[in-house]
């Protein structure tokens, strides 16, 4: 099915050729994102088409390689606007890239100028024992090189990218700044459970939940070492970090734990600055700006009593009589559970704090400060007691959405009504934010694989809740068709963990990503020798009773596989099904089979212009071995989407 030929009249599309104000608007982009360093006029001659096929190859933008219409303009802008942060389709392609060589700087591996150090090619982890080889010294499977070992890691750093970016947007933060990107993967690399969190939530957060804390603080490198410290600690202050022992007497410290991420912090800020990749923190958004005082196994000075009618500000690290005051108000105030009155703000008394804040329609950042103190006694000596509280929570709600444990007002009606309407919440929906209410969040967010405090709901998390409710009620609709985007089985495919098995293995690895995810699957395909995917695609149909989706603009179309046999299945246009692929219009979990030949039974070429994949996203991603686009091909003609047969449903 051949493409829109060059002579279309589309005036928004830009061809070789073309011309016009949409030519000129295209040089621009290219020019701002780095592409194009010719003369921004309105003909699109071959140094422009040149530099639109850099530039959609290196952005993953699907489609013909030298057309650009209205999407890839804006993604070319956007990318323009950005170029200070990072772009991870670049980052997390290369091991050579800013992210990767901070990384291996930070390990000793790398140069700051991206050259290898003699850690490089292997090396004994002094804190495990373990043979580490490559950028980020990896040890958690076999490696055949360290050029295998760096390949590997990067796809697991892809595979973790959409936590990361849906926890940072969740709190606020902007996934793209290279110094809190860099820290984020710099912390995972070292260890996965600072990186993301122990399985036992009781054991730690991980730097991904100090998220909310940074975007109270502000993302500075010194809050970043900060952060990463508190990702070792478990909430009963002890520490997760045997391998940080430096000093190898059996006991590591808060001193020896600080001392390893601030020197790595250091060397991955030397490689930003030497590639000019943005440095440059956000400010903080809690109470006054205030940063807490870090934990440490030393004393933590108490600050100095307020000025007369003035307020101190307490946080974490805090001790003395202020403290002791403020928890006997908390208390007043019906803290749950009570706190010991010692005159130390810990983790206990920060939570009160937050508690406090989030029934009362402030920001819960666990600072007491001004705000906080007008609310809980009165600017002075008044206290507020239950009742009166009751009356402040059923003022206004706060500007921001946050719903936490124990947060009223119309916020958390709003969320509890989600809940229930996709299906977690079986309670009574009101403005308290109980136990039950709770447990819905936490198992929605479970579900739904979103970043973040699990207890904790954003308006991010609120507004993929409301999506999940909608998508219950209605599926994908396809003409007389619906898909159940709640079939077990493309759940499975939708929201897993995915793997790649090494460059070019697209059959190889959506095949063991069906297996690891309990997905039945064919054994193998490779006796179709002149389209192994083909051969995919006819066995899950025939053998295992999946069908191929009528597509809007799809045709039936006969496909023969030589070995497995003969289908019928409908066939879509590349681009009309990157059309819809683009507006997420194609179930997640699906399974998509594309060629850039002209039909599915050539065999002139084997394999060669044949793929298969998993779609996520709605059709906005595919993954093969790594991510792609909707399109794996640019150069893509046809389509074909399988989905399991009962997920199919006549409407």
């Amino acid at each position: 099915m051949a493409r829109t030929p060059a002579s279309s009249s589309n005036s928004n599309e830009v061809r070789p050729g073309s011309s016009g104000p949409q030519v000129q608007r295209l040089k621009q982009a290219l020019k701002d994102g780095g592409f194009y360093d010719g003369v921004v006029n309105d003909q699109m001659g071959a140094q422009g088409v040149d530099a639109l096929k850099a530039a959609k190859a290196a952005l993953k933008l699907g489609g013909p390689p030298d057309v650009a219409g209205e999407f890839t303009l804006q993604k070319l802008e956007e990318y323009a606007k950005r170029r200070g942060g990072f772009d991870f389709a670049r980052e997390l392609a290369s091991p050579d890239s800013t992210l990767s060589v901070a990384i291996g700087n930070a390990e000793g591996t790398r140069t700051v100028d991206g050259g290898t150090t003699s850690a490089y090619g292997g090396h004994v982890d002094p804190g495990n024992a373990a043979h580490n080889t490559g950028t980020f010294s990896y040890q958690r499977g076999p490696a055949s090189s360290p050029e295998d070992a760096d390949a590997k890691q990067l796809a697991n750093f892809r595979s973790i990218l959409p936590r990361y970016e849906a926890a940072a947007r969740e709190a606020g933060l902007d996934p793209n700044n290279p110094l809190l990107a860099s820290a984020f993967f710099d912390s995972f690399n070292q260890s996965e459970a600072a990186g993301l969190g122990w399985s036992d939530s009781s054991t730690g957060q991980g730097l991904i939940g100090q998220f909310d804390w940074l975007a109270r603080n502000g993302i500075t490198k010194d809050n970043l070492i900060e952060a990463r410290v508190r990702s070792y600690q478990n909430t009963d202050g002890g520490i997760e970090a045997p391998g940080l022992d430096l000093d190898r007497n059996g006991a590591t410290t808060l001193d020896e734990v600080r001392a390893d991420q601030g020197r790595r912090m250091d060397e991955i800020v030397k490689v930003l600055n030497a590639r000019g990749a943005s440095t440059t923190g956000t400010a903080p958004t809690g109470e006054s700006g205030y940063t807490p005082a870090p934990t440490s196994q030393a004393p933590v000075a108490t600050p100095p009593p307020a000025a007369a009618g003035a307020v101190a500000l307490l946080a974490t690290g805090a001790r003395g009589p202020e403290v002791s005051q403020l928890q006997q108000a908390l208390n007043k105030a019906g803290a749950q559970p009570p706190l010991a009155v010692d005159g130390d703000f810990g983790p206990l008394t920060e939570a009160a704090v937050k508690q406090f804040q989030a029934r009362s329609g402030l920001q819960a950042d666990g600072v007491h400060g001004p705000r906080t103190a007008a609310r809980l006694i009165g600017g002075a000596t008044a206290t507020l007691n239950p009742a009166t509280l009751g009356n402040i929570s059923g003022g206004a709600p706060s500007a921001s959405f946050e719903v936490r444990p124990g947060s009223r007002g119309p916020e958390v009606t709003q969320l509890k009504q989600a809940l229930k309407d996709a299906g977690f919440y079986k309670g009574v929906v009101n403005d308290q934010m109980g136990p039950d209410g709770v447990a819905a969040l936490k198992a929605a967010k479970e579900h739904l694989k979103l970043g973040g405090p699990l207890d904790v709901a954003g308006a991010f998390t609120l507004r993929k809740v409301q999506e999940h409710a909608k998508s219950l009620a209605s599926g994908v609709v396809m003409g007389n068709f619906r898909v159940d985007t709640e079939n077990a089985t493309l759940r499975k495919l939708a929201t897993g963990a995915l793997t790649g098995q090494g460059d070019f293995t697209c059959v190889a690895s959506t095949l063991v990503n069906m297996e690891r995810l309990g997905v039945p699957q064919p054994l193998a395909t490779g006796e179709d020798t002149g389209n192994n995917p083909r051969g995919g695609m006819v066995q899950l149909v025939r053998d295992f009773g999946w069908k191929s989706l009528p597509l809007p603009g799809s045709e039936v179309q006969t496909i023969h596989s030589p070995a497995y046999g003969t289908i019928q299945a409908n066939v879509i246009s590349a681009d009309a099904y990157e059309e819809l692929a683009l507006a997420g219009q194609v179930p997640s979990g699906a399974i998509i089979f594309q060629t850039r030949h002209d039909s599915w039974n050539d065999n002139s070429e084997g394999s060669r212009g044949f793929d298969m994949g998993i779609v996520r996203d709605g059709g906005r991603e595919t993954f093969n071995y790594q991510s792609n686009g909707p399109l794996i091909y640019g150069s893509a003609q046809s389509v074909v989407i399988l989905v399991p047969g009962d997920a199919l449903k006549q409407q």
